[in-house]
């Protein structure tokens, strides 16, 4: 039998996301995806399809993913991509403290091994630095560091996921330079798209690109 993807009552979510910094519309669309984890005690979601994702949002997609970079720059969720359809996890803060504390309830939280591989796959792809990630003391392996945090930091890319970005293997310079030439001259597309389309290592786009091409369709008019 197909059990419904929504929660029957109420969605349990973190106070952070309530009352924290974040837009009432970016509030809006992390309650929704919060909503889909009831069948793991908000632990994580199934896999949906992105296209689904918009609409439980009532959202178009660059927003989607304007807001979903909001909200793992917040701590609030991680998300990975398997094959179109997208997983979510929650920070533990969102699970009600009968589900902390119970331990047959507790037990009854399974793993996802589909999804830690994804994640443990997706780490493999960092140039991890020695003694830590942080942005203040240049990592071995990264001869180009300060200027990568500079370029980000001018996009207005703040920490943590300043440094996180800039621990990727493919983001050195000259690929967060171009992306930077192209960011300052849009308006449609915010950090959270900005945040995902370095993180999947997509190459900066062309203006022609931007306008009529391949990444036309993440433009709202």
């Amino acid at each position: 039998m197909n059990r419904s993807p929504l929660p029957p009552q109420y969605v349990n979510v973190p106070s952070s996301l309530v009352y924290g910094d974040l837009s009432a519309a970016v509030i809006v669309t992390g309650v929704r995806i919060y909503g889909l984890g009831w069948h793991y005690r908000y632990t994580r979601t199934d896999p949906i399809a992105f296209a689904d994702l918009c609409a439980l949002c009532d959202i178009g997609r660059s927003q989607l993913y304007d807001h979903l970079g909001r909200l793992v720059t917040a701590g609030l969720l991680q998300y990975t991509n398997i094959g179109g359809r997208f997983r979510f996890t929650f920070r533990q803060t969102g699970i009600s403290p009968v589900f902390r504390t119970d331990p047959t309830v507790s037990a009854a939280i399974d793993p996802d091994p589909e999804f830690s591989g994804c994640k443990q796959q997706q780490q493999s792809n960092l140039l991890v630095p020695e003694g830590g990630t942080g942005g203040g003391q240049a990592p071995s392996g990264i001869p180009d560091w300060a200027e990568r945090l500079e370029i980000l930091d001018r996009i207005g890319i703040r920490e943590p996921a300043r440094s996180e970005i800039a621990t990727l293997a493919h983001a050195d310079s000259a690929y967060l330079q171009a992306w930077a030439g192209w960011y300052d001259g849009q308006h449609t597309v915010g950090i959270g798209g900005l945040l995902a389309q370095l993180r999947a290592a997509v190459p900066a786009p062309r203006v022609t690109d931007y306008i009529s091409g391949k990444y036309a369709e993440y433009i709202q008019h």
